[in-house]
């Protein structure tokens, strides 16, 4: 590995940091980032994130912070030399574990060598202490191997280094489609040296104590559902009820305002279960009967909450659809291959939480070689400069009008769904709007007991 090539960018590293960056934030329709004044300037830094979405959670380190980050990946993925150059290209390092080999193990020594080395530059490294993803809103045990190079990097610069670790909460309002929110929450950073003492005397203990230091740091910044086996309940419950917190306390449905209310009805679920792990075998049923029926009869969950949905408010989403269609059908018909493309084959991946990471990945590269094409193509054949700056915009932004159009024709027929089973079956209507209501009594009265239990 080319040490100085991984902290020195390259011009074609900026490019497509530039390009990337952009169509990250086009890919996710809102980013939302809380904390950014607890990131040190002018000191070395490793950030730590949660990892439950792939690659779009290293990304999310890297365009939050706005400039050049080294990454850690495991070293398997390097054994190809086009893919290794690739990847040094990209400033990601090999990381060896104990199943790539004992003796692999000792090229680590490199690694962290280049690790300090890319420290003492004040290029950030980026790292994921959980070593694996997982899709789902919970802190899994940290491994030590970000501790072990926070350590040997300052003992290689005989502990002048002032290296800090950032946590980085990440939260996600879906992890597999485009048009989704993300949330970043950069924590209080933690100082290595305020182990210093500890490492000396005891290094194992020190590095124990600062994984379980980061693990406390990062929990306040997601949402961390501890109870692996009530997982689905308590999940289904935060999903359905912080509407009703939101709604009651008037606050906007933001992704910040939505984080927060979500991160307080998963405290007190963690502290009742704690409790008592049996406190939710009332309401597992009925919320499993309530998402059946939901899904038996392809209803969303706000439909039953809002329970208003009108004739004529139907009726001006129609129009309003309408009225776009020439739009949407523009732009779906030239968007087709490089959307649905992606799409497909991120489908074949039987890892779901893969899925946005390839579609990604694979789009971002195929709309600008198929955009050049068509634009090249169209200038060959058109004239008058305006009528070709006029058609290059065109395939961008008629195709996010046909993207969020087709979201809206989907809730639109959600909505006539909804308002047939209301007219033709009152009964099974009946019957869902009585579990929501139940469901939603039950939990008022859990929190009502955990308030008085706490007082």
């Amino acid at each position: 590995m080319n040490e100085t090539r991984i902290y020195r960018p390259s011009i074609g590293y900026y490019l497509l940091y530039f390009y990337s960056y952009l169509y990250y934030h086009i890919f996710y329709r809102w980013v939302t980032i809380n904390g950014r004044e607890n990131i040190p300037h002018n000191t070395p830094i490793i950030f730590a994130a949660n990892h439950q979405n792939a690659l779009m959670d290293a990304l999310a380190m890297l365009y939050a912070r706005k400039g050049k980050v080294v990454f850690l990946a495991r070293a398997d993925i390097f054994k190809s030399k086009f893919v290794a150059s690739l990847l040094h290209f990209l400033k990601i390092m090999p990381v060896y574990r104990m199943r790539d080999g004992y003796e692999a193990l000792g090229q680590n020594e490199e690694t962290f060598d280049n690790a300090a080395n890319v420290l003492k530059h004040n290029t950030p490294i980026a790292m994921l202490p959980e070593g694996n993803h997982a899709g789902f809103k919970r802190l899994r045990p940290l491994k030590k191997g970000i501790c072990r190079i926070a350590f040997m990097a300052e003992e290689r610069s005989q502990f002048k280094l002032n290296l800090h670790i950032v946590p980085v909460g990440l939260d996600y309002s879906n992890y597999f489609n485009a048009g989704e929110r993300l949330l970043i929450n950069f924590g209080k950073p933690i100082r290595i040296a305020d182990y210093l003492d500890l490492y000396r005397e005891n290094q194992q203990r020190a590095i124990s104590k600062l994984r379980d230091d980061i693990a406390k740091s990062l929990k306040p910044l997601m949402i961390n559902i501890e109870n692996e086996e009530l997982y689905n309940t308590s999940a289904g419950i935060i999903e359905l009820y912080y509407h009703e917190i939101l709604a009651d306390r008037k606050l906007r449905n933001s992704h910040r305002n939505r984080f927060a209310v979500q991160q307080k009805i998963s405290a007190e679920l963690n502290n009742l279960v704690n409790a008592n792990p049996d406190v939710l075998n009332n309401i597992s049923p009925v919320l499993a009967e309530y998402r059946k029926l939901l899904e038996k009869y392809n209803i969303r969950d706000w439909l039953v909450r809002k329970n208003n949905t009108s004739i004529m408010r139907l009726a001006a989403g129609i129009i309003l659809t309408l009225l776009l269609l020439p739009f949407h059908i523009y732009g779906m018909v030239i968007n087709y291959l490089p959307y649905h493309l992606p799409v497909m084959i991120s489908r074949k991946v039987k890892d779901r939480v893969f899925h946005s990471s390839i579609h990604f990945a694979i789009s971002m590269f195929l709309y600008l070689v198929y955009y050049l094409i068509l634009i090249t193509a169209f200038c060959l054949v058109a004239d008058g400069l305006w009528l070709k700056i006029a058609f290059a915009l065109s395939l961008p932004l008629t195709g996010m009008v046909a993207f969020y159009n087709y979201r809206n024709l989907l809730k639109i027929f959600g909505k006539i769904r909804y308002i047939r089973l209301s007219i033709n079956d009152k009964n099974t209507f009946n019957k869902i709007l009585g579990l929501r209501k139940n469901i939603t009594d039950q939990i008022n009265q859990l929190f009502k007991l955990n308030k008085t239990s706490s007082t």
